[in-house]
């Protein structure tokens, strides 16, 4: 498979890191790093990080469970809403001091 904006990107996609995808294309991490900031803006990049799917109750040392990234959860409107009003928002009455 060779290395290009759409291979990566339907890798990435189906959720594989940077080192999956370095596996597959038969590559470096490194190789894949760089060729990231050859080929892709800063935004694409940024918009791929955002997106990374978060494992509730993994602990591997993948980047999906990376706790410095940030992750996406997606919740129906049913489960939304439960979470709400479990933990819902209160106000403080806290002074500035």
């Amino acid at each position: 498979m060779e290395l290009n904006r759409k291979n990566y990107f339907s890798l990435k996609k189906s959720g594989a890191s940077d080192k999956n995808a370095a596996e597959r294309f038969g590559v470096s991490l490194s190789k894949v790093q760089k060729w990231k900031k050859e080929n892709l803006t800063s935004k694409e990049i940024r918009k791929l990080q955002l997106e990374k799917k978060f494992v509730p109750g993994c602990e591997c040392e993948e980047e999906h469970c990376n706790s410095s990234k940030v992750h996406v959860w997606y919740m129906t409107e049913e489960e939304r809403l439960a979470y709400i009003k479990k933990h819902p928002i209160r106000s403080t009455s806290r002074t500035k001091g």
